[in-house]
């Protein structure tokens, strides 16, 4: 019906399908009728479509495709049925007219079509669309809400309600209701014109299958559009709890409690004497003198009765009536009466008071505390296993903690177990717990408890106690104004006494005013009305303070309300004395302790008046509420201000605490933003923000250890982002999603830097992100000044892989959560172990634990059931004892340990080597280097069972089945074996297979079939061998397997690893025959670790290298060749003017590198020369000079790829070989200077010499025969001009012979121009890495860890970094360069190109010819 909403098209339409219906009816015979059957079709003559007089052509219909186009439609309100229960959405006027008018159309669809044979399939379809649409409309439109007129589910609706009209019109035609000889009635005048003006709009092509493509391509706009709208909502209600949990501990303790309950959206306490939450219920009041008097009475009779048959009473009623007041009262005076009340407080806004699980494990302390209580036996014994029951499910905990204890007790007594707010529960788990409580109550199992609930009235909750007594309390709305009156006293805000005047001019005393109010929305209206004593001037304002109140996801200060108002041209101090005095005047609705402190609602139902169009008089009438915001409205404006205030605020290293406002601003921008991408200025906005704000944001968040979130908002953004685009109406620019990716990988590839300096986000995170990522783009231009440019960056790989960079070291484990949205990894390196949570989509480390001690191992990690807890297994030295195995449990939420490391009680008999999990996560299997295997309990680490010597060597692998019901042991006693897994233990075995002579690395079962089991046999072969059968089912050689054998979820893949393999095998299945497949991962060192996720579509890799990374399962075939080297790089070496490099490789290998232009000129070139070379690269650029660690030295022709060899002949006898450390070519390429380590008969010396290579039998010079102290670091070089050779701290006059060390002045000048700028680099494995420039220093660049720099080379104004894993980077530091060391360096190179103009050319060539 989108066209009816307009003025032109509107006039009328409901007397127009009114109208349709009478005719319809009056026309068409009742097909219900019973025993009536149902008429053939008409023939075309009748049809108008049939006459040629007609302008209508003759068109074949496919009713399937009309039925599919509805069908569609009943998916999409299916959906809204969901959207209403998940989230409480509403959907205010017109969206509400729109869908009304989509029913009615449905409506004439149905009466037209009942009789129609044809069309009984879509008639059926058409009715249960009718029906749901008309069921949802009762839960969506809520006609008293404030309108969006921007909503952007508005626009698909009506575009839907048009085709359906069109539609409906195309029936009428076909259907025969309009032909030119229908009576002349008012009724047929109207349906023609109806139908005309539908038929005659644009259509696809004007025909019946046009029109059915077109509905359903407006239901699939209007079912994204919906899908992306609750999306929105559900993501912003997660990220706002999510962000204030995380920010609770910044809020003042005297506002802790309020600031979770409003967050929540639960029911705001009076804060006035605030007490910390419990289960207790001492967070509430009780009821006032002389309130709740006959409801109290009835409870007191009700539960003093010996016999009753009524054993639970319930209170059921909206929020504000004061039902947990009744229960703190009742609860107090049984208490006091010594009846001993089993009680419990629901409440959200506590920590240990939210679930059922909470509730029992409550209960269960209370009930084991009663007097004379005689169950410590049964207490002790079940405290063994709390742990496991913490996990399971509601029943277990129930029957448990509570059932069995509560039917132990004496027949005699009689208990009332309370429980208050039980819709404060969570849903997930107050439904079996209300199961439980009603079915043991219905069966008579607890006669001697009363059961007294409170609760809101939830559908879910009113389904299990439906056929209770519910009350309410009649004597609430008349208590309540009791209250108000009574918290005004108290809090002085109006003197009781005091008059008032009505609207005749007389005055009452506030006593009688509020007698005469009825409902609260009364109270709400006068003490508003109040606070605007000038509508033209404060209406606005006000209403704007209350909207930011009412959709701000957390109690924000007056501070931050004045700052995140809209803007106006007021000033800021103006702004703030409005907003203070504004909210002091709501003193008794509004509850603040100052400026900084936040403003909270008093009453949860202020936010309901707020948000609805009408309010009820004293009278009962509906009357407009002049004070109603929008919802949407309210949020739109918080978006804007909060990205205003980002704007205008944020700043670069600011090192003060972030005002309340910006901090809310910087928290939760993204969370208030995705509710309106649909708005054009909100994305303008954004874009402005990253292209000015973002390393600000970023700055910030990390300073207040905020950069997880920074990650997790940021891919919500662009996950909105990305359905929004999907949508025809939404114009959203690639760019925007660019920027939200391209943050993404900046934040995830610089966490570690972050986190260690949050100033990095300047520097060291730009200058190591890749030159295409738009944040490097855009924000480089302004800070390059302080930067050192790349010249060079070669890539690990090609790989498309998601890098996770930040572990400490080598990572060895790694696990998803069971929904996949979670991994966890174990990492190690020295003194160091940790524990990181991941988050899949963002990269963003949700949790970091190191583990102390000393060569520590992780034998395994893995997620319990909920995600919320990580286990792992550690083994090494600890202040506790040495190289015992130590169970974590890892909080995730808080990062830190649940409870100290726990012993897994081994034995002295059991050297651990491997591990399995059980699926459930109760239990622990462990293999020993002698061949045992036990089971261990993973609540108390205690064995389970006996320990079996199952193998007569060391076990290799340990797998369990799916069901974990079965483990599979492999060994290198060439065996496999599967044991049974029991309560008692391990059992078994059932199967047994032996290879023929080779060692089983390991084995796991399918996941598919558990019946297959993929055994690795000996290095390269795998099997899969039927345990049932006994068979060999398949073989597949040539196969790296000695690592890991892992099945995927499904079963469908098999991937191995060997050892140190940087690839991954992945074997698939297909027609009986193994197809191998390979993953190239980017890993240059090996993989550790391998881990499918739970969707079947990623594997994870964890490596030497420190990182985790993510590929996909159809990025499988060979990967893309990339230049440069592929292993670790041992030295570079640079061209005295600076152009170019070579780097080698621990194996000897060459590359050269164009600096100039970033390029790879050659190589890998492979070489004779052992591991850590040493270069020199020659004057002229064609000759490197290769030493390797021991004497062996030999020069390289790059263009021939000629060697000519150089012996060093120190002319005195050593004990052995000499040990390289640096080598350097003269400026001539005459000489070469070299320090070695000499070993002599008494001692060791580090030595300096020089050869002459044009002179290869004549003995090396000595110039120092014993270099003291012996450096860290051995710089080596010629002088410029080729007169000085210099050596670290020291220099000769070459001239002289023999060569005479300089001192003084002298020294100094040399050794400045020999080495003019201080670049070192540093690493102390604590801190990142670090070049520094300067002595003394004055700029510190940190390099990311993942880089494992293994090592450095400094040239001038150049410092490289070689990777372990080949990667290559080169900084020119040019730019940070003071004055004078520029001047220094142009004067150097200016006594170069002078001492080059002197010389002859290099003779170097020339030993290559002889």
């Amino acid at each position: 019906m989108g066209n009816c909403l307009s003025k032109d098209q509107a006039e009328g339409a409901e007397e127009v399908l009114t109208a349709t219906a009478k005719v319809v009816l009056s026309h068409v015979p009742d097909s219900g009728a019973k025993g009536e059957a149902v008429p053939p079709p008409r023939e075309s003559k009748t049809i108008l479509s049939g006459r040629p007089d007609m302008d209508f052509k003759q068109e074949g219909y496919d009713s399937d495709k009309a039925i599919a186009a509805i069908n569609m439609g009943i998916e999409v309100i299916d959906l809204f049925q969901k959207v209403a229960k998940v989230t409480e959405m509403v959907l205010p006027s017109p969206l509400g007219d729109v869908l009304e008018k989509v029913t009615s159309v449905l409506g004439v669809l149905k009466k037209m079509v009942e009789n129609r044979q044809a069309w009984q399939g879509l008639l059926a379809t058409i009715d249960d669309h009718q029906k749901t649409f008309n069921d949802q409309l009762v839960r969506l439109k809520v006609d008293d809400m404030v309108p969006d007129p921007e909503s952007p589910l508005l626009a698909p609706v009506m575009q839907y309600s048009e085709t359906l009209e069109k539609f409906a019109a195309k029936i009428m035609v076909e259907g025969g209701l309009v032909n030119k000889n229908a009576p002349e009635t008012s009724n047929w005048e109207k349906i023609k014109k109806f139908a005309t003006r539908a038929l005659n709009a644009e259509s696809e092509q004007g025909s019946m299958e046009g029109y059915t493509n077109q509905l359903a391509e407006a239901m699939n706009q209007f079912r994204f559009t919906l899908e992306i709208f609750v999306s929105f909502r559900v993501e912003s209600i997660k990220v706002g709890v999510d962000a204030l949990a995380t920010d609770l501990r910044a809020v003042g303790e005297d506002v802790k409690d309020v600031k979770e309950m409003v967050a929540r959206n639960s029911e705001p306490k009076d804060t006035i004497n605030a007490i910390p939450v419990t289960a207790f219920g001492l967070q509430h009041k009780t009821c006032l003198e002389g309130t709740r008097v006959g409801i109290l009475e009835e409870i007191r009779a009700w539960a003093a009765a010996k016999e009753t048959t009524t054993p639970i009473y319930c209170i059921g009623d909206v929020a504000g009536t004061g039902k947990s007041t009744i229960s703190r009262t009742m609860y107090d005076e049984w208490l006091n009466k010594d009846q001993n009340p089993l009680g419990f407080f629901f409440s959200q806004a506590g920590a240990s008071v939210q679930t059922a699980t909470d509730f029992c494990f409550s209960m269960g302390e209370q009930i084991r505390a009663l007097p004379g209580s005689d169950q410590e036996e049964y207490w002790k014994k079940l405290e063994s296993t709390f742990t496991i029951l913490r996990s399971q499910g509601v029943p277990r905990q129930w029957a448990k903690l509570v059932m069995e204890p509560l039917s132990k007790l004496p027949a005699s007594e009689t208990h009332v177990l309370l429980i208050d707010a039980l819709d404060e529960c969570t849903i997930a788990t107050r439904e079996p717990l209300l199961e439980c409580l009603l079915n043991a109550i219905s069966a008579g199992s607890l006669p001697n408890i009363r059961v007294f609930i409170t609760t809101r009235n939830e559908p879910d909750i009113l389904k299990f106690i439906q056929n209770q007594t519910i009350r309410t309390s009649a004597s609430a709305k008349a208590d309540v104004a009791f209250y108000v009156n009574h918290r005004l006293d108290e809090a002085n805000l109006f003197v009781s006494d005091s008059p008032s005047q009505d609207a005749g001019g007389e005055t009452k005393p506030l006593q009688d005013i509020l007698h005469e109010f009825t409902s609260l929305d009364v109270l709400y209206h006068q003490t508003l009305a109040r606070a605007d004593t000038a509508p033209k001037y404060t209406r606005e304002p006000l209403k704007n303070i209350l909207g930011i109140v009412a959709v701000a996801q957390e109690p924000l200060p007056i501070t931050a309300l004045a700052a995140l108002l809209p803007a106006s041209d007021k000033p800021a101090a103006d702004s703030l004395k409005q907003v203070q005095t504004l909210v002091g005047k709501l003193g008794s609705i509004l509850g603040s302790g100052g400026v900084d402190e936040p403003v909270y609602i008093l009453h949860a139902t202020f936010k309901e008046f707020l948000l609805r169009q009408t309010w009820i008089t004293t009278t009962g009438y509906k009357v407009a509420n002049e004070y109603a915001v929008s919802q949407a409205l309210s949020n739109r404006s918080l978006a804007r201000g909060c990205l205003s205030l980002l704007l205008k605020e944020l700043k670069e290293n600011a090192n003060e605490q972030p005002s309340a406002a910006l901090r809310y601003a910087s928290l939760v921008w993204v969370s208030h933003l995705i509710l309106d991408l649909h708005i054009q200025d909100l994305r303008a906005s954004m874009r402005k923000f990253f292209e000015e704000k973002l390393l600000n944001w970023i700055e910030l968040s990390s300073n207040n250890d905020k950069l997880p979130e920074c990650l997790l908002s940021i891919g919500q953004l662009r996950s909105s982002l990305e359905r929004m685009r999907s949508l025809k109406a939404q114009n959203i620019a690639d760019e925007d999603i660019q920027w939200c990716t391209d943050t993404l990988t900046f934040l995830r590839l610089n966490q570690a830097l972050l986190i260690s300096s949050p100033s990095n986000v300047y520097s060291s995170a730009i200058v190591f992100t890749t030159s295409d990522n738009l944040v490097r783009k855009h924000h480089e231009p302004r800070l390059r000044n302080a930067l050192p440019s790349v010249v060079l960056r070669n890539p690990d790989s090609d790989s498309k892989s998601v890098v996770l960079p930040g572990s400490s070291g080598t990572v060895t484990q790694v696990c998803y959560s069971l929904e996949g949205n979670l991994l966890a990894s174990a990492s190690m390196e020295y003194e160091e172990g940790d524990i990181i949570v991941w988050d899949v989509e963002t990269g963003a480390q949700v949790a970091f634990y190191s583990v102390a001690g000393y060569n520590m191992t992780c034998y395994g990690i893995t997620f319990l059931p909920g995600n919320k807890t990580v286990f792992s297994l550690w083994s090494g030295i600890t202040n506790a004892s040495p190289y015992d195995s130590m169970l974590h449990r890892l909080d995730v939420d808080s990062s830190d340990l649940i409870s100290p490391p726990q012993s897994l009680l081994l034995g002295n008999e059991i050297s651990l080597n491997c591990i399995a999990w059980a699926p459930k996560g109760t239990h622990i299997v462990c293999g020993s280097t002698c061949g045992l295997v036990g089971a261990f309990s993973l609540d108390t680490g205690s064995l389970v069972g006996t320990v079996q010597q199952a193998h007569n060597s060391q076990i290799n692998n340990l797998a369990f089945s799916a069901d974990g019901l079965s483990v599979v042991s492999s060994s290198s006693d060439n065996s496999i074996k599967v044991w049974s897994m029991t309560s008692t233990g391990l059992s078994g075995p059932s199967y047994t297979w032996t290879s023929e002579g080779v060692n089983i690395y390991g084995a796991s079962f399918s996941p598919a079939n558990p019946s297959l089991l993929a055994v690795a046999v000996g290095e390269t072969t795998l099997q899969i061998r039927n345990i049932k059968t006994g068979e060999l089912d398949l073989e597949v050689g040539e196969t790296p397997v000695q690592e890991r054998t892992i099945y995927s979820p499904d079963g469908e893949y098999i991937t191995t690893l060997g050892w140190s393999q940087q690839w991954i095998s992945l074997i698939k299945r297909e027609n009986g025959k193994a197809v191998k497949l390979r993953l190239d991962t980017g890993h240059n060192i090996g993989i550790r670790a391998l881990a499918f996720s739970p969707d079947k579509k990623h594997i994870v890799s964890g490596s030497d290298d420190k990182t985790l990374r993510i590929h996909n399962l159809s990025d499988t075939g060979p990967a893309k060749a990339v230049g440069g080297h592929q292993t670790q790089i041992g030295n570079m070496a640079f061209t005295p003017d600076g152009k170019r490099m070579v780097s080698s490789e621990w194996n000897g290998n060459l590359c050269t590198w164009n600096l100039e232009t970033g390029q790879l000129l050659e190589g890998p070139m492979e070489t004779e020369a052992n591991t850590q070379s040493v270069l020199a690269y020659s004057s002229d650029g064609s000759t490197v000079a290769i030493a390797s660690g021991s004497h062996d030295i030999q020069l390289w022709n790059l263009k021939t790829k000629a060697k000519h060899p150089v012996e060093l002949n120190l002319g005195y006898p050593t004990a052995g070989d000499s040990q390289i450390h640096a080598i350097a070519l003269s400026h001539d390429d005459s000489t070469l200077a070299i320090i070695a380590r000499a070993y002599f008969e008494d001692c060791e010396k580090v030595l300096l010499c020089v050869k002459r290579l044009h002179e290869p039998e004549a003995t090396a010079i000595t110039i120092e025969p014993d270099i003291q102290p012996i450096p860290d670091t051995f710089n080596l070089g010629y002088h410029p001009s080729g007169e000085y050779l210099c050596c670290v701290d020291q220099a000769w006059e070459l001239a002289s012979n023999p060569p005479t060390k300089l001192t003084g002045d002298k020294l100094a000048t040399v050794l400045k121009e020999t080495f003019p700028i201080s670049l070192e680099y540093h690493n102390d494995y604590q801190s990142p890495p670090s070049i520094t420039l300067g002595s003394p220093v004055r700029h510190t660049l940190d390099v990311p860890k993942d880089l494992l720099v293994g090592a450095y080379g400094c040239f001038e104004n150049f410092g490289a970094l070689g990777g372990q894993d080949g990667r290559l980077t080169v900084l020119d530091f040019s730019r940070l360069l003071s004055p004078e060391e520029t001047a220094l360096l142009s004067r150097i190179r200016d006594i170069r190109r002078a001492t080059a103009a002197k010389a002859e050319p290099s003779k170097i060539h020339a030993l290559f010819s002889s």
